[in-house]
């Protein structure tokens, strides 16, 4: 996701300029002796070659999360003043400003304002709240190749979040989706129809604060940033504490836990059936 793709901008700018890094440090220690303002560091105009590269090589690509880790470099490494260099990078990122995925929009937008370039006007309609339905469902299976896991749905704890859940599934959403992230111990995450952790539905939702913590089987609402909830949802497969209060609960897995340790990433999810 796009925390990962920050953390690699990051490590590339450690890792390939190192020689910009040491002459942007020296240039800002001249600066101060001389009771100067703090210089800034050029982006493209002063990189080691093997950053310029890298960076040639992500405007290049197509792959969203590409664009990302150049947005997280160019956060980073952004001069406002190194002017005509910084157009095509300008140019590539301005889309994904406007991007449906929170954490895409975030770190564009973040990087379009180091670059000192216009950040296109967004404002991010969270729904209200819903009241559940009364028939509401209050169980749910996922049914996968590596058998069934039967999720109940903690409506009373967070009555939007699983109620928009049933309406997904009642749509099919799920239907052939699969499983992108499977950390072993950790987290098995499935529910974007993009299948690379930035897709969803054409809407988000406000998180639901609860006391419930995650132990084995938890199931709880993938995020990009507060109140983002979407079609992602992750179930842990152990106890992980350090989510609690950070992430919506909206069920646990009372059947199945064995079958979602042995999940592998691309599994698929063959279908989600409900139960009341």
């Amino acid at each position: 996701g796009y925390v990962v793709s920050k953390g690699a901008a990051k490590q590339l700018v450690r890792t390939l300029a190192p020689g910009a890094r040491r002459r942007r440090d020296e240039a800002a220690l001249a600066a101060s002796l001389r009771g100067e303002a703090h210089p800034p560091a050029r982006f493209l105009t002063e990189l080691d070659g093997p950053l310029r590269a890298a960076t040639a090589s992500l405007l290049a690509g197509d792959s969203l999360e590409g664009r990302v880790t150049l947005a997280g470099v160019a956060t980073v490494l952004a001069d406002p003043g190194a002017q005509p260099d910084q157009h095509e990078l300008i140019e590539a990122l301005t889309p994904l400003a406007s991007h449906p995925s929170h954490g895409v929009r975030v770190e564009a937008r973040s990087a379009l304002s180091a670059l000192g370039a216009e950040v296109p006007s967004q404002v991010d309609a969270v729904p209200e709240p819903v009241t559940p339905a009364a028939d509401t469902p209050h169980r749910a299976t996922l049914h996968t190749e590596r058998g069934e896991i039967v999720i109940e749905l903690l409506v009373d704890a967070s009555p939007t979040t699983t109620q928009r859940f049933t309406q997904l599934v009642g749509e099919g959403f799920f239907d052939g989706l699969t499983f992108h992230r499977v950390v072993a111990g950790f987290v098995a995450q499935g529910g974007d129809p993009r299948g690379d952790g930035y897709g969803g539905p054409p809407w988000w939702q406000r998180c639901e604060d609860s006391p419930l913590g995650y132990h084995a089987g938890t199931v709880g609402m993938a995020l990009a940033g507060r109140d983002t909830g979407g079609s992602q949802f992750f179930i842990t497969t152990g106890a992980q504490h350090h989510l609690d209060g950070r992430y919506t609960v909206f069920g646990r897995v009372v059947d199945g836990l064995e079958h979602v340790e042995a999940l592998q990433v691309g599994d698929p999810i063959l279908r989600v059936t409900l139960d009341p």
